[in-house]
């Protein structure tokens, strides 16, 4: 609901419009290291008003990587830790744009989440990505920061889903 996406949003210390969100667990193949270099190296965070980037997920089992993304937080790093499904859905709903920035990945629950939600969205060019079937600037070159970062540094709402239909990846169409 909107109320609890403006509630968390407050406790996290971000604003509606102003936060890039990337969703998943945190393990090395979902690649959070590489947009957190591409968004330090994008700028977005100096400029008036910045841009945050917001990290929801956690790790199944603490380890190097994850501490490595949490020793990421500052001012404008946020990691959020799990957070409900509703909460999340929300957060799609308010963010400048939500990228998935993985090297490996099946048909990805939460890229077509963020779509459906109407969010701005950015992928990595792997294959379940790319069977997603957005436009071509919707995806960048998996494991390139600098690709990455000229990607966040274009018009963000370019990203935004024009021509999506989730009817392709709904279990009542499919079955029918």
């Amino acid at each position: 609901t909107p109320k609890v996406a403006d509630d968390t949003l407050a406790q996290l210390g971000v604003t509606a419009g102003q936060y890039i969100i990337s969703v998943g667990r945190l393990v090395p193949e979902k690649a959070q290291d590489v947009l957190i270099d591409a968004f330090e190296q994008s700028g977005l965070a100096t400029q008036n008003p910045p841009i945050k980037l917001l990290i929801v997920g956690d790790a199944d089992h603490k380890d190097t990587y994850a501490e490595s993304i949490f020793a990421k937080t500052s001012d404008t790093i946020v990691c959020a830790g799990r957070l409900p499904r509703e909460t999340i859905l929300a957060l799609n709903q308010k963010a400048a744009l939500f990228v998935l920035p993985s090297f490996h990945e099946g048909l990805s629950i939460a890229a077509l989440e963020a779509l459906c939600s109407g969010a701005p969205v950015l992928l990595s060019d792997i294959q379940a990505n790319l069977d997603i079937g957005l436009p071509e600037h919707h995806y960048f070159k998996t494991g390139s920061a600098s690709d990455l970062t000229a990607k966040l540094a274009a018009d963000l709402s370019q990203f935004a889903p024009r021509d999506f239909d989730p009817k392709q990846f709904d279990w009542d169409e499919i079955a029918a």
